[in-house]
């Protein structure tokens, strides 16, 4: 590799710090729910789950060895664990493996509670493993490491970098429609997306539609152009590069309700932050309080821990096919992306198409594409008890006809939930039964003398039209439940 391409350490180092906080919350607000998401009292038993006629949905996962809330509940401990020792450097290499195999695990059990940018974080994990991140600011790092010199190049080095870019090349590649293409107005639209959006969003709507649409335009040109800045031969070009990528995704972190994948998104280019990054004052003391963090919690591990195996001669030459897998990763990926994106049906996969989603090395990085979502809403789920009240079984509160458009529970402890009902409404229509049973059990567990015996899961969308104006509401019956 081109001693332009090369990544430096101490970014690389901080790169795993942060991805590793980023996996360490999504752990945890996985885990808060445990028992409903993922366990046999929650909303979808393996009993029930592995007899889905969608194979797609059953790729591989360690979590359907069982789903006993202890079994469970032992299983996020010990993720927990894992995140947490690799934002420590602890064990880098086997934590980092142990990580995505872990997050893939959770994804596969019940994945309507994943969007479309959870994929993401599993991929910019797998990418970690083959670079050097837990030699700078990590407990593994040790004394003298620094004389190796803090630039690195290597095949999966480069793959890191590609994988970062063709996020946006792609990304633009899609926004095909009109919104994107000729009035400028997906971010419009976006902004009107309710259950999502933060009150920010509606402080964007008062810039006015042209000011939206140079906005979208910059977004295209940013998604398309931007990741060249993380090539060329220039450390400020690639500074500004990065510095571009993260401000648009704190932007969009500050408008729209998706913490793990906007975090995500902002966390992937730190890696490239060039050597001028650390070669100022400030860099000097981040670096600086790092190294004397880190040097405090190595020293409350015993040395022979921290003694770095001793590889045979004949492994230490496999690190060329080790890096070689990488550049194969990658292009099974770019594989999918270019010739997968119109697999939607079983009839249509390609010979690889197995291989790539056993690996979930599949991606296609379409949000808002072609065309941005034109409607909001929110959801409702009135059911009938035996003695013939009707109650929101949401709230347990009595329901009434006269909704308010109220905006979804953005609190970060319920994200998976948010991420639930919107993968619902868009896709899962077949899961609301089991959704509403769920709910309808919980209901007669508190309720034994007045059980629930019909329910239904409602939508209420309202069009978005041009001019700010929403449409009138409607009611969508996605499912029912009986006794």
């Amino acid at each position: 590799m081109s001693h332009w391409l090369a990544l430096d350490k101490r970014s690389l180092g901080l790169f795993r710090i942060c991805l590793g906080l980023v996996l360490t919350l999504d752990v945890i607000l996985r885990g808060i729910h445990f028992r409903a998401h993922y366990s046999s009292e929650g909303l979808f038993p393996l009993k029930f789950f592995l007899i889905q006629p969608d194979l797609s949905q059953r790729r591989w996962s360690f979590l359907f060895m069982g789903d006993t809330p202890l079994f469970v509940g032992l299983f996020f401990l010990f993720f927990l664990v894992c995140a947490v020792c690799l934002t420590l450097g602890v064990k880098t290499r086997w934590t980092g493996w142990l990580c995505w195999i872990l997050i893939l695990s959770v994804y596969r059990r019940n994945p309507v509670l994943n969007n479309g940018g959870d994929i993401y974080l599993p991929l910019m994990l797998l990418w970690g493993n083959f670079i050097p991140w837990g030699d700078r600011f990590s407990v593994d790092s040790r004394k003298g490491d620094e004389e190796q010199g803090e630039l690195h190049h290597s095949l999966g080095g480069f793959c890191y970098l590609m994988q970062v870019a063709i996020l946006y090349w792609f990304s633009a590649v899609l926004r095909e429609g009109p919104e994107w293409q000729v009035d400028y107005s997906a971010l419009y639209y976006g902004m009107h997306l309710g259950q999502i959006n933060y009150p920010t969003a509606d402080w964007m709507l008062l810039l006015g539609s042209d000011a939206l649409a140079v906005i979208t335009f910059l977004t295209i040109f940013l998604e398309a152009f931007g990741p060249f800045l993380l090539v060329v031969p220039s450390q400020w070009l690639r500074l500004i590069g990065v510095f571009l990528i993260v401000s648009f995704h704190l932007g969009i972190l500050v408008t729209m309700f998706i913490p793990v994948f906007g975090s995500v998104c902002m966390v992937g280019p730190i890696g490239l932050l060039p050597g001028l990054f650390w070669d100022n004052r400030w860099g000097r003391r981040l670096q600086e309080a790092f190294e004397r963090f880190f040097d405090s919690v190595r020293s409350r591990f015993p040395s022979s821990f921290l003694e770095a195996p001793q590889l045979p001669q004949r492994m230490r030459r496999l690190g060329g096919v080790y890096q070689a897998t990488a550049v194969v990763a990658l292009g099974l990926s770019i594989f999918y992306l270019y010739w997968g994106m119109p697999i939607e049906r079983a009839d249509q996969r390609n010979p690889l198409t197995g291989t790539l989603k056993a690996l979930s090395l599949d991606q296609r990085w379409g949000m808002f594409s072609p065309h941005p979502a034109n409607r909001t809403g929110y959801p409702s789920a009135p059911g009938r008890t035996r003695s013939g009240e009707v109650v929101d079984l949401f709230t347990w509160d009595e329901y009434s006809e006269a909704l308010e458009d109220l905006p979804v529970a953005k609190e970060f402890w319920n994200y998976r939930w948010a991420a639930f009902h919107m993968s619902v409404e868009a896709r899962r229509e077949e899961h609301v039964p089991f959704y509403l049973e769920y709910l309808a059990r919980r209901w007669d567990e508190a309720h034994p003398d007045n059980p629930i015996v019909a329910a239904q899961y409602r939508y209420h969308p309202h069009q978005v039209n041009q001019g700010y104006l929403l449409g009138d509401r409607d009611t969508i019956v996605v499912g029912e439940y009986h006794r």
